[in-house]
């Protein structure tokens, strides 16, 4: 079963997304999610954690990047259909869970095509927004990941559109991104094999089947874990807050050795960081000359010399994955300050 509508603005497909009260449903852009939580959705109980004010603004702002996402791309050669800056808007899709009697319903953010880097194919678009940490994260390791659910839900997007003749392939996709200070990242392409969209679909079968007996599916993560901490039904899960901490508790150190020699460390550091600023003082009066002193030598130095590209024009011509794959150590272009043993 397979049905088609439009949604033809932004406003519609936030109200939708954020101020819209829980009701009974599965969608695609959460079928990569943990089995617990698409069990509560799908009972449709509300949300013990529910996004703050903060949240909710951040889903808001998601949206909006996903305007200027679209407008970047095709500033750099791309061309896009069903978008939301599209006539029509984007389409809605609907598509049956097999084994079951559910449908799950979802809303790409478009499809695209460009005459390089998808060999003038058309292919599923996805939109995504995320914080300047993590989009360094995405292009040191790619979006499959650090969002591994992004792949799930692009895989079923694709394999519905592909089945309606608006793909060229039911296994690829880009991901156009932004992070959150605005700056564009390189869009990605991703593929994905046929039996991973299978797996999420029985996935999905599972968490009705379980629901309809009766019972909850067994929690995947550690109530410590990020999936959890950033959780919505976390309390309802665990019967606890979530805990919105990134990295455990410092360590408070006992032992009076170790203690001792922190101290003694953190002493000596600032003396000897008076002791580099006043040769190299000394340095920058003579033009940057080395300083001889007794024993020790000190001046600046390059740790790397070598061939640079500019990243704006990389970013506009090689796709992410491409780059990431090319990618070496950054250069770095400011020399440093070393003092070390004077070897005569």
């Amino acid at each position: 079963m397979s049905t088609l509508h439009t949604n033809t603005t932004w406003q519609n497909r936030a109200a939708e997304d954020i101020d819209t009260p829980q009701a009974p449903h599965l969608r695609m852009s959460s079928a990569g999610r943990c089995p617990r939580a698409l069990a509560y959705a799908f009972q449709g109980l509300e949300e013990s954690d529910p996004p703050s004010r903060h949240g909710r603004n951040r889903m808001n702002l998601g949206h909006m990047a996903e305007i200027l996402i679209l407008k970047d791309l095709e500033r750099n050669g791309w061309e896009t259909r069903h978008t939301v800056l599209s006539e029509h808007g984007q389409l809605e899709l609907e598509m049956s869970i097999p084994g079951s009697d559910v449908d799950i319903k979802g809303h790409p953010d478009g499809i695209c095509m460009h005459p390089e880097f998808t060999n003038g194919r058309w292919v599923t678009l996805e939109c995504k927004s995320m914080s300047e940490g993590k989009a360094l994260e995405v292009e040191a390791a790619g979006i499959r990941e650090v969002y591994p659910d992004y792949i799930a839900q692009i895989g079923l997007y694709a394999r519905q559109l592909h089945r309606m003749g608006l793909v060229d392939h039911s296994e690829r996709g880009v991901f156009g991104m932004m992070d959150r200070d605005g700056r564009p990242l390189s869009p990605e392409r991703v593929s994905w094999e046929a039996h991973e969209v299978d797996q999420t679909l029985e996935k999905l079968r599972e968490v009705v089947e379980t629901v309809r007996d009766g019972e909850l599916p067994e929690r995947p993560y550690a109530i410590d874990s990020r999936p959890c901490r950033y959780c919505d039904y976390h309390t309802l899960c665990w019967g606890a807050p979530r805990d919105w901490r990134d990295r455990p508790s410092p360590v408070t150190v006992q032992d009076p050795d170790l203690i001792a020699a922190a101290q003694e460390w953190l002493e000596k550091k600032d003396r000897t960081d008076e002791i580099r600023d006043l040769l190299q003082a000394v340095s920058d009066a003579a033009g940057q000359a080395d300083v001889l002193a007794g024993e020790a030598r000190a001046g600046y130095f390059y740790p790397r010399d070598s061939q640079s590209y500019a990243p704006e024009l990389l970013e506009r011509y090689v796709p992410g994955d491409i780059l990431r794959k090319c990618a070496s150590p950054p250069r770095v272009s400011q020399p440093r300050f070393w003092v070390r043993r004077n070897i005569r």
